[in-house]
């Protein structure tokens, strides 16, 4: 399993989001990355999150794990919950998780949001939840990587507004950010992001030839 240092946590706790390098194994990513494309290609079938969809656009599927054989006990899964028991406290647990592959250009970007805005208010306990991104390919500014805002999750719940209606993510919100905040957080595949549930994040369109297969797990207390 994984153990984190004074310092990942200190990061975490400064920035709001952590990466960590080479969080699985190659052969995991490969193990990981040919269930991954069967879903989407739905030779598995997973359950396709409601919202706008049409060929060569953003695919985003509901909880992969729960019907993909092997996924709960992979190593991935179990090391994710170990690093956000140790980012926010024992209570952490498996809530849900989402493929979200972005095509060779489909520019579906993911508007400004934090993640507890769909989940509770400022006071709620999911404003305690921690999400992974893990990549399962190459993901860089041009290909729509993670943006992060660092420090923000020491703020309040921004107001959100519903973009459902323009946007290739089921329900969409967003909210506004200042221009020249953003950090990307480029990865490589197997390195994973983690990122504190009021900390605001964006991935652009994927307006380059290379795929995004973007891995998401979602943890929260209780």
């Amino acid at each position: 399993m994984v153990t984190l240092n004074a310092e990942q946590i200190a990061t975490y706790n400064r920035d709001g989001y952590l990466v960590i390098r080479d969080f699985i194994t190659p052969a995991q990513v490969e193990e990981l990355k040919a269930d991954y494309d069967r879903a989407v290609s739905g030779e598995i079938p997973v359950p396709q999150f409601e919202g706008r969809k049409k060929a060569g656009t953003v695919v985003q599927l509901a909880c992969p794990s729960q019907h993909i054989p092997g996924w709960p006990q992979h190593e991935y899964f179990l090391k994710a919950l170990a690093v956000a028991k140790q980012l926010a406290g024992d209570e952490q647990n498996y809530a849900y998780d989402q493929i979200i592959f972005k095509p060779p250009h489909s520019n579906g970007p993911t508007a400004w949001h934090q993640d507890a805005a769909y989940w509770g208010s400022d006071t709620d306990p999911s404003t305690r939840a921690v999400t992974c991104w893990l990549a399962l390919g190459p993901a860089f500014l041009e290909n729509g990587c993670m943006q992060f805002v660092p420090g923000s999750h020491l703020g309040p719940l921004q107001p959100h507004h519903s973009i459902a209606g323009e946007s290739e993510i089921n329900e969409a919100l967003a909210t506004d950010v200042p221009d020249g905040l953003a950090v990307p957080s480029p990865l490589n595949p197997g390195d994973a992001s983690f990122h504190h549930s009021k900390t605001l994040h964006c991935t652009g369109g994927n307006l380059s030839d290379v795929p995004r297969h973007g891995l998401i797990t979602h943890f929260t207390p209780g």
